[in-house]
């Protein structure tokens, strides 16, 4: 009969996996919630999934991964890194020395300064401090600092008398 038919039939291939960018809130230590953004991209056949921004409130160094599926079943992850760390640094203030009895020291006193973090670490801890003037209940005071901004304060008070006593006959 010699009939025939002609059909056209449009095919789109994607083999392209889609594009993903990880934006972490911050790539340092922070004091404060944290998030991961992710932004797909999808030139032929579109994004189908896109991970939604992922939020972290908890202390510890924190691995995020965000995936995008194209419209073809194709898959791309992208991750980063955000660092959280909430509480603070402790620190402990300590006389070279305890006083005498009464409380009181006779010559100068070095205090020095004990620091430590168990989470981002100490950025800053402060340096011994002598005080050697006279007087009752002198406060000495350092402040340490951990590599998010947390910071702690230890003060101890010293009383010095470094004048000896006179004797009249």
């Amino acid at each position: 009969a010699g009939n025939s038919a002609t059909v056209t039939l449009a095919v789109s291939i994607d083999r392209t996996p889609p594009g993903i960018a990880a934006q972490p809130s911050t790539t340092e230590w922070t004091n404060a919630d944290a998030s991961v953004h992710f932004v797909c991209t999808d030139t032929l056949s579109g994004v189908a999934f896109c991970t939604d921004t992922i939020g972290v409130q908890t202390d510890g160094i924190h691995d995020i991964t965000g995936a995008a599926v194209d419209r073809a079943g194709n898959r791309a992850t992208a991750s980063a890194t955000v660092r959280v760390d909430k509480t603070a640094p402790t620190i402990a203030a300590t006389p070279d020395r305890v006083p005498n009895g009464a409380g009181w020291y006779n010559a100068p006193v070095t205090v020095t300064f004990a620091c430590a973090d168990g989470g981002s670490g100490v950025a800053d801890c402060p340096a011994p401090s002598t005080v050697g003037g006279d007087g009752p209940n002198q406060a000495v005071s350092g402040t340490v600092a951990d590599r998010a901004g947390n910071t702690a304060t230890a003060s101890l008070h010293v009383s010095v008398d470094t004048t000896p006593p006179t004797i009249q006959a």
